[in-house]
């Protein structure tokens, strides 16, 4: 069992490794759910409490840095503050009741009869249940202007 732990532990640190790079996975949380578990899987012999503390802070003020940076940079491209607060909750809201969206890019779904005359950041989106009415709502809707 200790082998397995050892295992999932390398793996968590691996992929959290990653998603420090790729935007999808939330790579400091994996880092450290993997160090906790290969503490708990030596029953804490080799990472003790203080150990773990530490991380356990430092996991905290790397994803405070994350948010900052990405409303900061939101703010920057010209988000209003209302806008960075609906995506923050919405993120939220995603994560506990597994809805699914999509937002087409710029040109593939169509804007309607004057989109010429409208805003060119103005794009539509869906939510749904799974991924399979995501999917059809885009087979729906696709087009061109």
């Amino acid at each position: 069992m200790t082998a397995f732990l050892w295992v999932l532990a390398v793996l968590l640190v691996i992929v959290g490794a990653v998603g420090t790079v790729l935007p999808a996975l939330p790579g400091v949380p994996l880092i450290f759910a993997g160090v906790l578990l290969a503490a708990w899987a030596e029953d804490f012999q080799r990472i003790g409490g203080w150990t773990l503390g530490i991380l356990a802070v430092l996991a905290l003020i790397g994803l405070v840095v994350d948010y900052v940076a990405a409303s900061m940079s939101a703010q920057r491209a010209g988000a209003s503050r209302q806008g960075i607060i609906g995506a923050a909750l919405g993120t939220v809201a995603g994560i506990f009741t597994g809805l699914v969206g999509l937002k087409g890019t710029f040109g593939r779904i169509p804007r309607g009869p004057h989109a010429e005359y409208g805003n060119l950041t103005v794009s539509t989106g869906c939510m749904a249940r799974s991924v399979r009415d995501t999917a059809r709502w885009f087979d729906v809707t696709n087009g061109h202007d």
